[in-house]
């Protein structure tokens, strides 16, 4: 240590004092009962304007402090810090409180560096800040506002700075705006395996957010991008958040292997369940599972593409030929499929299957009572020529009902028709008719080019569907293979 100072008081008070000038102290270091290193200094010096220790007023014109060291280590009981103080803090507890006011005009801190090791995950986290600059004005304990600025380099490969502004009277009153650049991500990979049950293989990531927090509200604006990113298998244990991050994350990639978005964060400070890590994990899990649970939504988005035009195709019934608003929706999957190879497409036909039977059935049926009538033709051809109405006379004296009874939405005259047409035959056209619009879609898309195997064909399980699904249509469905 060294000083240079001037102490005035009575001898007859020797708390009455008080002290300017300079002082400083030169490799300092805190030791832990192990004998390892939680905190050293290199050189700290400190301009005083005034130290009144008799009306506890401390008056810094200048604090400076070089490389300063500190090593934090976080474990199931609390951090390593903690420890070392908590005797020191257990003895103030039942002293008088006094009241302390302190300021400190300008403080500098060149070349910190921090050593962080997080103990509590399934695997030792460590992460190292290092060329830390950090500088404050206007620090007191009345402060309402106090600016502060700051760069770094984390663990060798990133560099974050930016600025900021605290409260000291209400430290819930908070504003941030700050950068990661160039993060190399498998250093994360520990929580990546803990929170996602997947490692980290590579990728960069780079981060800007602004966050304004007061004792009620929270605004925080989260940009991500992350570039070269490779997420590796299932690790063995039980993620802590159930979230299909491999499929959403390939996703978000563009061909370019870029990802990028928006997470932004609110909440209630003052709530007793706020924790802000936690939230902001939530809403980034959240994030996480709609985009894989919904992948069409955030791809068609991203190419400019409605959603719903790419989700599914819908048919007519008995429709058995493509439209140009079909064939359009054809080509927007095929570009899909082609920018996100290392999905799997699958296009799940689903209708509903007692529509479509009895409208084949009345389809027949009119058929059979025309060619009676003697109107010749083909089936299919006939069936194009015929102005048979429901209500017709004739073809109501056919199946043998009234005029009350006509009508699709009458049982009794679907059964007629049914009868008419034969049950067989309509279960056959039927599944020939779902043959046909696969077909369709298969030969379609195999023009565009597309590798065989490269969509999947299905057909939903007809008798269990929920009712919004019961109309003709392909679905498409995401995964990742």
């Amino acid at each position: 240590m060294s000083s240079d100072v001037v102490i005035s008081g009575e001898m007859e008070n020797p708390m009455n004092v008080k002290v300017f000038g300079e002082a400083g102290i030169k490799d300092f270091r805190i030791e832990d009962a192990r004998r390892e290193s939680v905190m050293s200094v290199k050189d700290a010096w400190a301009k005083i304007d005034s130290l009144d220790i008799g009306g506890w007023n401390f008056c810094f014109a200048e604090l400076k402090v070089e490389e300063p060291r500190l090593s934090a280590v976080l474990t199931p009981e609390g951090t390593n810090l903690e420890q070392i103080l908590a005797p020191y803090l257990a003895d103030t507890l039942d002293t008088d409180s006094t009241e302390v006011h302190y300021s400190i005009r300008n403080l500098d801190l060149k070349g910190g560096s921090l050593s962080f090791a997080d103990l509590t995950l399934r695997r030792p986290f460590r992460f190292d800040v290092t060329n830390l600059d950090f500088s404050m004005t206007g620090l007191h304990d009345q402060a309402t506002q106090i600016p502060m600025e700051f760069e770094m380099a984390l663990n060798q490969s990133g560099v974050l700075k930016g600025k900021a502004a605290v409260d000291l009277l209400n430290p819930m009153n908070i504003l941030l705006e700050c950068s990661v650049q160039g993060l190399d991500m498998v250093s994360f990979s520990p929580y990546a395996e803990y929170y996602l049950a997947r490692p980290v293989r590579r990728g960069v990531f780079n981060y800007d957010v602004k966050l304004a927090m007061t004792p009620s509200t929270l605004s925080n604006d989260n940009h991500i991008s992350i570039d070269g990113l490779e997420i590796g298998k299932k690790v063995k244990e039980k993620p802590v958040y159930q979230v299909p991050v491999g499929l959403a994350l390939y996703v978000l990639k563009d061909r370019k292997d870029h990802i990028g978005f928006e997470l932004p964060v609110s909440g209630n400070p003052s709530s007793p369940q706020f924790k802000l890590r936690r939230i902001i994990w939530k809403t980034f899990e959240e994030f996480l599972l709609k985009t894989a649970t919904q992948p069409l939504n955030f791809i068609g988005h991203k190419l400019g593409v409605d959603p719903a035009s790419v989700r599914e195709i819908p048919f007519n019934y008995l429709q058995d030929s493509l439209t140009h608003d079909q064939i359009a929706r054809l080509d927007k999957i095929t570009e899909i499929i082609s920018r996100k190879p290392d999905l799997s497409f699958s296009l799940v036909q689903a209708t509903n299957p007692d529509e479509e039977k009895a409208l084949i059935a009345v389809r027949n049926a009119k058929i059979r009572y025309a060619s009676g009538a003697g109107i010749a033709g083909t089936d299919q051809t006939l069936y194009n020529r015929l102005t048979v109405a429901d209500n017709d006379p004739g073809f109501l004296s056919f199946l043998g009902i009234t005029v009350d009874e006509a009508g699709l939405n009458n049982e009794r005259y679907r059964l007629s028709c049914l009868q008419k047409a034969g049950s067989e035959n309509v279960q056959q056209e039927f599944g020939q008719l779902l043959e046909k619009r696969r077909s369709l879609l298969q030969t379609y898309l195999a023009g565009k080019g597309l590798p065989e195997g490269a969509v999947q064909f299905k057909t939903a399980d007809l008798r269990n569907l929920p009712e919004e699904m019961k109309k003709p249509q392909f679905v498409v469905e995401v995964s990742l293979e």
